[in-house]
C-alpha cells in the first residue's frame, strides 16, 4: 500500500513539474514576444520622429510606406488647416497601454507631438484683424466702432504674442491595432484612430488590400482655413452682424 501510494505521489510531482516547466518557457516566451514588440514600437516612434528615410528592418515595406504618408498628412494638416509649417514630429508609444487581442494582433496607444511655426508673421495681416477693423470703419455708430477698434486691438496683442513665440505644439492620441510578427520581429499592419470625445477622428487609417489608406478629413472646415478662404469684407459683415445680435 506504501509503495503503490509513494507511486502516485511521484507520479503526480512529475505532471506537476512539468506543468510549472510549461508555464514558465510559456511565459518566457510571451516575455520575449513582448520585449521584440517593445523594440519594434520604439523603431516606428523613431521613424515617425525623425527627417531620415533609412530601410527600417522592423517596419514591413508597407509600414514604412505609411510612415512617409504620416509625416505627410501631419505637413498638409498644418499648412491648410492651421496655416503654418510643420516643424517636428514627436511620436511615443505607451508601453503600459498594450494589450494582446489575438496571437498577432496587439492594442496600443501613441502619443504624437506636432510643432508647427506659423505662416504669418505679420499680426497685421491677420484676417480677422484687418475685418475688425474694416466692420469699425463700416459702421456710423461711434460707440460700436470705438468697441470694434478695440477688439481689432485685442486680436493683434494676441496674435504677435503667437508669432513671437516662435512655435506651437498640439497633441494627437491615437488608439492602434498593430499586427506583429514575432518570427521577424516586425510590424506588418497598422490601423489607428484619433477619434475621442473631443475629436471625430480626424487622424485616421485604416488596412485595405494590404496596404494602409487613410480616411481624409475635411480641412477646409478648419477654422484657419475659412478664416485664409473668406474675404475680409465678408468677414467684417459677419462681426457686424454678430454685434448687432448681442443682446
Amino acid at each position: 500500500m506504501f509503495t503503490k501510494t509513494l507511486k502516485t505521489m511521484t507520479f503526480v510531482l512529475v505532471i506537476t513539474l512539468l506543468l510549472v516547466g510549461t508555464n514558465a518557457q510559456a511565459n518566457l516566451s510571451n516575455s520575449q514576444e513582448r520585449i521584440s514588440l517593445e523594440v519594434a514600437l520604439d523603431a516606428y516612434s523613431v521613424a515617425m520622429s525623425t527627417d531620415t528615410h533609412q530601410k527600417n528592418v522592423y517596419l514591413s515595406n508597407q509600414m514604412q510606406e505609411l510612415v512617409l504618408e504620416r509625416k505627410a498628412f501631419y505637413e498638409r494638416f498644418l499648412e491648410e488647416g492651421a496655416h503654418s509649417n510643420l516643424v517636428s514630429i514627436s511620436a511615443e508609444f505607451v508601453s503600459s497601454q498594450i494589450e494582446q487581442l489575438s496571437a498577432d494582433t496587439y492594442s496600443v496607444v501613441e502619443v504624437v507631438t506636432i510643432t508647427g511655426r506659423p505662416i504669418l508673421q505679420v499680426a497685421k495681416d491677420y484676417p480677422p484683424y484687418k475685418a475688425y477693423v474694416l466692420a469699425a470703419r463700416m459702421t456710423k455708430e461711434p460707440i460700436l466702432s470705438n468697441y470694434l477698434l478695440t477688439q481689432a486691438e485685442a486680436v493683434l496683442a494676441s496674435v504677435q504674442e503667437s508669432i513671437d513665440a516662435g512655435t506651437f505644439e498640439f497633441v494627437e492620441v491615437l488608439t492602434h491595432t498593430l499586427t506583429f510578427d514575432p518570427k521577424t520581429g516586425r510590424i506588418t499592419a497598422d490601423t489607428f484612430s484619433s477619434e475621442s470625445n473631443d475629436d471625430s477622428g480626424r487622424d485616421k487609417v485604416v488596412w485595405v488590400d494590404g496596404k494602409p489608406q487613410r480616411v481624409e478629413p475635411d480641412l477646409t472646415q478648419m477654422p484657419d482655413y475659412v478664416m485664409y478662404q473668406k474675404s475680409i469684407e465678408e468677414q467684417a459683415l459677419e462681426i457686424l452682424e454678430d454685434v448687432k445680435n448681442v443682446p
